[in-house]
């Protein structure tokens, strides 16, 4: 019996048997091919057949996606190196450097720079060891193929021509872009999107098939998307003219010969594996592919990453694919895909051409009726197209000869080696599958202490896996390493962030053994460290470990991979919490990051962290409308579905939208972004989680500000103690933030003793991590050591404060500002008049604002020379300045921003015009005050008493001059409780200033008589 002779079934025992002789040592496979020659002739003959077209098979590249090996047997040149250098110039065009290798040649990026005219191409360059006639003849071919071409969706060719050297080159238009599968799903594409998208390359190839041009290789690699989301269709190289189909001559012969073996097999039509004719209908078979990946995530006969080619090949030519509906990895668009999108499919990807679209517009038609919810073609005839499967399956097996067959099988033994491969992966996501599994089985009713299993913590959960990974996987390395990143990322989904660095650095280990110190995985893996890095507040080994990730990514020329972008936008926020604002580096890495995410991952939540970024470097800059510009654009990517967010993330663009609003004077609206901020991280993460808290914080700051300072204080406190417990008592990035803040209020509010510690801490956390934020404790307890009289204290704590905050916060910045103003409170203190009264002048000269946006630094500078003023007897003036910031601060859209400064203004009015009163009699009341200077008296204790602490020595001050005003108009009784309640408030102040001191001798003296 001839081999070709053999029915399906023997075809299948002669397969096996090769199988496992392919296996053995080449004497023990000849023994054994010598048993079966005696034993089973026919199979022998069958088996042999095999090997020679396993042979040839081999020889001639078969199934190879780059036919460059046999177009070099062809044309029999040997194997020869490029000839072409970055810098070297092609008539006009200078190349720039290699993008890709083809069958024919190379692909480089050049830029035609000539007569005025500059433009970036791809140039296609013919190899010199490939330039025989036939070879040249394939690669004028596509040229002219291109010529023929002139579509919006098809990569022009734009120029050909040799050099000097003879050698031949094609420039074609250079396409920046991304894969049409991975631009869908980096922006999330909903089904109708991705099917617009597809109408388009239908439009492209049917424009290719009006001129009788099949592409015969299209795949997402060939269908990218560039930036503005137009579709280009790249690479004709092995297209085929219809019209060659009635040719003969030995050189189109050579040619069709060649081509027939490039394809790559998941996206290609059983004619291709049978070399059969090919047709238009070869192309809708492969759009067909294109559209069943677009809908369901995956190629319809399986990928060749995890199946074999033969595995591949019988799929292409005996197995129907599941309906998209079926094989979706997303369950949510199972219903969407299920019906018309399924047929249609079905329709595109048939195995006998006849039974395709006619053409790719009828695809295209078809998708369309589709959108416009319309009858589509593709449900007509279903039952009677199912039913005739089982024969049709198996005629295409049995329709070639006996070579033919041989060699398409040779085909699959070539490649059965990989099926031990795809089994090991496939073990390996079993395992993976498994272990994570696992970690909820520990507290589910499958545990045999279910009760008591389900008070287990995920905490207690992870902990228990990360100890299994550690002490169990030894033995496999790449298992280990995949899933201490699974583990370190459900922690850091956590925020556990310590558990999730140790993690990361025992997965950088093994990556370096694995894939070697400067591998890509390497650099992913530095990326997620230095994000962990910064959440615990190790900045400067952050921006160390980010800018390594960046050099890795850079060498690899991976710069569309999303942990690069992301570690540029680690490197921005490391800048920042580091200083570095002035010289732009922080700016400058959000900004790289958000041009790269933009460009590769356009729908990527990163997107809008680097908003935020953004928005937060803009406020240091004082650019406050520019601080809430980007947080509002984050704000209508999720709004217009642009960005697909979690609940944390909203929460987070809340808070940044309060805090932008917050510093333009916009109160009623930045609240309500805060509290949103707090119900979004909340219902997300729990009342404790990390995010939650900031968010109380932020809301806290902004009560604290506005005066609201009891609500303030009970929030901040709760904040403080939660992240001290969930984060850890000096965790320098979310409890020392809290802490300052918290510190901040209690000073504030005139709790000295309380404040004191706090700040204390914070500035030791903040020095000891390198954190520029340690200049607010500082100055804030500058604030106190002024206010007790330590003078001495005081100015060292200030020295050098001015140079500090411009190199953190840039000159003219708003904590620019606060800083001066305190040099100036504090010169006034030692009792350097001059030296204050040119430091408040500096504010009112170098911070100009309109009376109507009067804010609080100006405000602070004009109350201390109002005070320099009361020293020297000028009441006149200090009464006109004070008259006038008072009018100034009752005018600005930042009034609730100045609580302080109002009560003070309201202070020094009262106590100029009970000055002026005592100053009229040696002792005792000299006739009532006007009722307007007891009013601002009233109103100044009455915000204190609101704002502060009992033992406020600000209210206090406050009490003693009412309670003189209140003597001067006779009110006895009334003034001595005053003074009794300004007694006790100071007190609680052992180390107080003299001069509050004075002012309660001096008052009670007068009192008193």
């Amino acid at each position: 019996m001839e081999a070709g002779s053999l029915d399906v079934a023997a075809w299948r025992s002669a397969l096996d048997t090769l199988e496992r002789l392919v296996s053995l040592e080449a004497a023990e496979r000849s023994r054994r091919l010598a048993d079966l020659e005696r034993s089973e002739p026919e199979t022998y003959r069958a088996v042999r057949t095999l090997l020679e077209a396993d042979a040839q098979a081999a020889a001639a590249g078969f199934l190879e996606a780059d036919a460059l090996a046999a177009l070099r047997d062809s044309a029999g040149a040997p194997a020869g190196p490029s000839s072409a250098r970055a810098g070297e110039r092609l008539g006009p065009y200078e190349l720039l450097r290699p993008l890709g290798a083809g069958g024919m040649g190379e692909v480089w990026l050049a830029r035609r720079d000539h007569g005025g005219y500059t433009r970036e191409v791809a140039l296609k360059l013919l190899r010199p060891d490939l330039a025989s006639s036939s070879v040249r003849a394939r690669f004028t071919r596509e040229g002219r193929l291109l010529a023929q071409m002139s579509h919006p969706n098809i990569a022009q060719l734009l120029d050909a021509g040799s050099d000097e050297l003879g050698r031949l080159y094609l420039v074609l238009e250079y396409v920046d872009g991304v894969r049409i599968d991975a631009w869908c799903d980096r922006r999330a594409f909903g089904v109708s999107e991705r099917l617009r998208l597809l109408l388009d390359v239908c439009r492209a190839v049917a424009h290719a098939h009006g001129r009788l041009i099949v592409h015969r290789d299209l795949k997402p690699e060939n269908v990218l998307v560039t930036r503005d989301g137009t579709v280009k269709l790249l690479d004709f190289g092995i297209a085929k003219l219809l019209e060659d189909e009635h040719r003969t001559d030995d050189a189109l012969t050579a040619l069709t010969r060649l081509d027939g073996r490039v394809m790559t097999p998941q996206y290609a039509a059983p004619e291709q594996v049978l070399s059969a004719p090919i047709t238009t209908a070869t192309d809708v078979h492969a759009l067909g592919a294109l559209l069943y990946l677009l809908l369901s995530g995956r190629p319809p006969f399986g990928d060749s990453a995890t199946l074999s080619r033969a595995d591949l090949t019988r799929a292409v030519l005996e197995q129907d694919p599941v309906p998209p509906s079926q094989a979706a990895t997303r369950p949510d668009l199972r219903r969407t895909l299920r019906g018309d999108l399924d047929a249609i499919c079905g329709k595109a990807l048939r195995k006998d051409p006849v039974e395709r679209y006619v053409s790719a517009l009828a695809l295209a038609e078809d998708i369309e009726r589709h959108l416009r919810h319309e009858p589509v073609v593709a449900r007509a005839g279903l039952r009677g197209y199912r039913a005739s499967r089982f024969l049709r399956r198996h005629r295409a097996i049995l329709a070639g000869t006996a070579v033919g067959v041989a060699a398409l099988l040779a085909g699959l033994v070539v490649s059965l080696w990989q099926a031990g491969v795809a089994r090991e992966q496939a073990a390996r996501a079993t395992a993976i599958q498994n272990f994570l599994i696992g970690i909820f089985e520990r507290n589910s009713v499958a545990h045999p202490d279910g009760a008591r299993a389900r008070e287990t913590t995920a905490e207690d959960l992870l902990a228990q896996s990360t100890r299994e990974i550690r002490s169990g996987l030894a033995e496999t390395p790449e298992l280990r390493g995949e899933l201490l990143g699974v583990m370190s990322r459900l922690y850091a989904s956590l925020d556990l962030q310590k558990q999730a660095l140790s993690l990361l650095q025992d997965k950088l280990e093994t990556d370096r053994r694995l894939h070697g110190e400067d591998s890509l995985e390497v650099a992913r893996t530095l990326s997620r460290l230095a994000y962990s890095q910064i959440q615990i507040g190790d900045w400067t080994t952050a921006e160390t470990t980010a800018l390594r990730s960046i050099a890795l990514f850079e060498r690899h020329g991976a710069d569309s991979e999303l942990d690069y972008a992301l570690a540029y936008g680690h490197l921005g926020q490391a800048a920042m919490r580091l200083g570095k604002l002035q010289d732009g580096s922080s700016r400058n890495h959000y900004r790289r990051a958000l041009t790269l995410i933009e460009t590769h991952h356009p729908a990527d939540p990163a997107r809008i962290e680097m908003l935020h970024g953004l928005s937060r470097a803009a406020t240091h800059d004082s650019q406050h409308e520019r601080s809430l510009a980007y947080a509002r654009q984050a704000f209508a990517l999720v709004e217009r579905g642009e960005v697909k967010v979690d609940g944390m993330t909203r929460g987070g663009i809340h808070q940044r939208l309060g805090n932008a609003l917050h510093w333009l004077s916009r109160y009623d609206e930045a609240e309500k972004h805060m509290r949103a901020a707090i119900v979004d991280y909340q219902r997300a993460g729990g009342r404790e989680h990390p995010f939650t808290l900031d968010g109380k914080r932020e809301l806290g700051v902004f009560l604290l500000w506005t005066g609201r300072r009891q609500e303030a204080r009970r929030l901040l406190g709760e904040v403080l103690a939660a992240q001290a417990r969930v984060k850890g008592g000096d965790d320098p990035e979310l409890t020392t933030h809290a802490r300052s803040d918290y510190a901040n209020l209690l000073l504030l509010r005139g709790e000295f003793a309380a404040a004191e510690p706090e700040l204390l801490r914070a500035m030791a956390v903040w020095q000891r991590t390198g954190g520029s934020q340690v200049t607010r404790p500082r100055m804030d307890l500058s604030r106190i050591r002024l206010d007790q009289g330590r003078l001495d204290e005081a100015a060292r704590l200030t020295e050098g404060i001015e140079f500090d905050i411009v190199a953190v916060f840039g000159r003219g910045s708003w904590s620019h500002a606060a800083a001066v103003v305190r040099l100036g409170q504090i010169a006034a203190a030692r009792g350097d008049a001059d030296e204050a009264r040119r430091t408040f002048e500096r504010v009112w000269n170098e911070w100009p604002e309109p009376d109507d946006a009067l804010t609080a630094n100006r405000a602070a500078a004009a109350l201390g020379l109002v005070r320099l003023e009361i020293a020297a007897q000028a009441r006149d003036a200090a009464r006109r300045r004070a008259a006038a910031l008072l009018a100034a601060i009752e005018r600005s859209s930042a009034r609730p921003d100045m609580p302080d400064q109002e009560a003070e203004v309201h202070l020094r009015l009262g106590q100029l015009a009970v000055l002026d009163a005592e100053a009229r009699g040696p002792s005792g009341p000299s006739g009532p005050l006007a009722p307007d200077a007891l009013r601002h008296l009233e109103h100044a204790a009455r915000m204190r008493a609101a704002m502060d602490a009992p033992e406020s020595v600000w209210l206090a001050e406050a009490r003693l001059w009412l309670a003189r005003a209140r003597w001067q108009n006779g009110e006895r009784d009334a003034a001595r409780a005053l003074l009794g309640q300004a007694r006790d408030g100071l007190a609680h102040h052992p180390s107080l200033a003299a001069r509050y001191l004075e002012l309660l001798r001096e008052t009670a003296r007068r009192l008193n008589g």
